[in-house]
């Protein structure tokens, strides 16, 4: 039904509002306390989100107890909205992309769904209200014995906070994106932080975990780019996917954690000089964190599992993969700039990745399995096979080519003939690129493959000749001696 600029409906315990339909653009407005002699109980779902864009002021009377998902959102003029004993619930979203900036909460507000949506607000909260309280920058929640940390005010300039004692939680996207804060308090009652707590806070560069706590939750600490070290006490159980291993900005020059230790003790969780591990129940280490230096890495041959983004931006140009590991989570080398090689122990593989640009190597090392796979290998050789037609880089697909004619695992042999047609209509260019780089590893492999026949071998060691390579024009020539037949001379003539 329609009440002056109200579409409304009845319910069971009065009315609620399903959209405001001014006739006429209003600045401010009082939603009336009853319509028809029933109370208006309920602001609905986007009631205001439409027709309320000019609206700068609405006070909601005390008969209302529920305001519905996204009721506000979208009122980019709204600076003031005057609540009053009696409402209960705030649904999900409901202040959503309005400049409010303030807000008081009475003593009767028992449930706000998704709090971290009003991180651009500052709540004040009434003394008698036994769920809620504000310290002026942050919201907390108290419920059975727990007290959470909800949102932080974004708007607040300060660099350095301490969390009230008695906090037990840190919640969902609590300080995600403040770029003020350089140093986080927490008080040894904290044994959770939620999902994407710290997430993409670029200047947080200290924070000390307490004894006590015992779960980080997923993205926790994403893109924290000047958080440098951190320290993992003795009580910790579960760390979250993407907790600890994403929190590198876009630059280069920002490549986040770049140290993790653990408390001695701990049952679930131990680190090295390079990595970072989970311990499995069955005594295995599943890989979180890699965040080594060196240039080749062998990942301990009891781990099992390499988690999601393990290895992500790692410097290292080469990897070594023990047969004991099943899966790889997504995303695990996504971004090695530097790597050129992964060693698979499973099939005794050599993986060639490709050059530049990164997303290419992020094509091939994005093929590896996040779980057991039937055929019983953990990378997806035929997926690797079907990049090689979308390569124009001539040493890329002789790289490739090379990779899988001598590691032929779950090579058909229509695929096996295509790249031995492209190898051998390309050799001659293959050899210059060879001099150009003095790559004597590629030449050696093209030699192992059997590339080079009576027939072309004058050919091969002229191309290395004229270019002056010694090195490699001498080890062609041994490979001649000991392989090819060579021209004699019959003196009997």
């Amino acid at each position: 039904m329609r009440w002056k600029d109200y579409v409304c409906e009845r319910i069971e315990d009065g009315i609620r509002i399903l959209r405001y339909a001014p006739e006429t653009e209003e600045d401010a407005v009082s939603i009336p306390s009853h319509i028809e002699g029933d109370p208006v109980v309920e602001i609905g779902e986007d009631a205001f989100s439409e027709e309320g864009v000019f609206l700068s002021c609405v006070e909601i009377p005390s008969t209302v107890k529920r305001i519905g998902g996204g009721a506000f959102r979208m009122c980019m003029n709204l600076t003031e909205l005057i609540l009053h004993d009696g409402l209960e619930r705030i649904g999900e979203e409901a202040l959503a992309l309005t400049p409010l900036t303030e807000i008081t909460l009475p003593a009767t507000v028992s449930m706000i769904e998704t709090p971290w949506t009003m991180a651009d607000i500052r709540f004040t909260v009434s003394e008698f209200n036994p769920y809620y309280f504000s310290d002026g920058f942050g919201l907390y929640r108290r419920e059975n014995g727990e007290q959470e940390l909800l949102v932080a005010f974004q708007q607040d300039e300060r660099t350095s906070y301490e969390v009230p004692e008695g906090t037990t939680a840190i919640g969902e996207d609590v300080f995600s994106t403040n770029n003020n804060l350089q140093r986080v308090t927490l008080p040894a009652t904290v044994h959770t932080i939620g999902e994407a707590a710290f997430e993409g806070c670029q200047n947080l560069s200290e924070i000390a975990l307490p004894e006590g706590l015992r779960e980080i939750g997923d993205n926790a600490f994403g893109h924290c780019i000047r958080l440098k070290s951190i320290h993992l006490p003795s009580t910790v159980e579960k760390i979250g996917v993407c907790a600890l291993s994403d929190t590198f900005g876009w630059g280069e020059d920002f490549l986040g954690l770049e140290r993790i230790t653990v408390e001695e003790g701990n049952a679930h969780f131990m680190a090295d000089a390079d990595s970072l591990f989970e311990i499995g129940e069955q005594n295995d280490r599943f890989l979180v964190k890699y965040f080594g230096e060196g240039g080749e890495y062998r990942i301990p041959e009891d781990v099992s599992r390499i988690l999601a983004g393990a290895f992500r931006r790692a410097k290292f140009y080469r990897c070594e993969v023990p047969q004991s590991v099943k899966t790889v989570g997504r995303d695990a080398f996504r971004e090695c700039r530097n790597l050129r090689e992964i060693f698979l122990a499973e099939s005794g593989t050599e993986l060639y990745i490709p050059a530049q640009p990164v997303y290419r190597k992020d094509e091939v090392t994005g093929l590896f399995f996040d779980r057991e796979h039937e055929a019983g290998y953990i990378y997806d050789y035929r997926g690797y096979d079907a990049l090689f037609p979308t390569y124009l880089n001539l040493p890329d697909r002789c790289g490739m080519a090379c990779c899988r004619l001598k590691y032929p695992v779950l090579l058909d042999d229509e695929t096996a003939r295509e790249y031995c047609e492209f190898m051998w209509e390309n050799l001659t260019d293959i050899l210059q690129n060879i001099a150009e780089k003095q790559d004597m590893e590629l030449l050696v492999a093209l030699s192992e493959l059997g590339f080079f026949t009576e027939d072309n071998i004058e050919e091969s060691l002229d191309v290395f000749a004229k270019s002056g390579q010694t090195k490699l024009t001498g080890f062609l020539l041994n490979y001649k001696r000991e392989n090819l037949k060579e021209d004699t001379f019959d003196f009997s003539l």
